[in-house]
């Protein structure tokens, strides 16, 4: 019964849910915030989402609010983590 608990255990740990605002911003936008709060060290995270058609995904967070930009080519930005897989909920 013990490797039935670690096993579901680390299958758990391996998926993070985040829950929060997200707000979601043109590239200009986008890149305009991350100018401008540059020198605050936050992070900019990068994934790529779709199955078909493949759009590049970039996440910072400043305040508690999450700042989202989805776009077809890559942003002339540093990325601090790159994402294995992402998975946005919209509703």
């Amino acid at each position: 019964m013990a490797y039935v608990a670690s096993s579901s255990a680390v299958i758990i740990s391996s998926h993070v849910r985040a829950g929060g605002t997200l707000v979601e911003l043109s590239k200009n936008q986008f890149l305009d915030l991350i100018r401008r709060f540059r020198e605050k060290d936050f992070l900019v995270i990068h994934g790529m989402i779709g199955v078909l058609k493949k759009k590049h995904l970039y996440l910072t967070a400043i305040n508690g609010i999450t700042f989202i930009c989805e776009t077809a080519e890559e942003l002339p930005v540093r990325v601090d983590i790159e994402a294995k897989r992402l998975h946005i909920l919209k509703y």
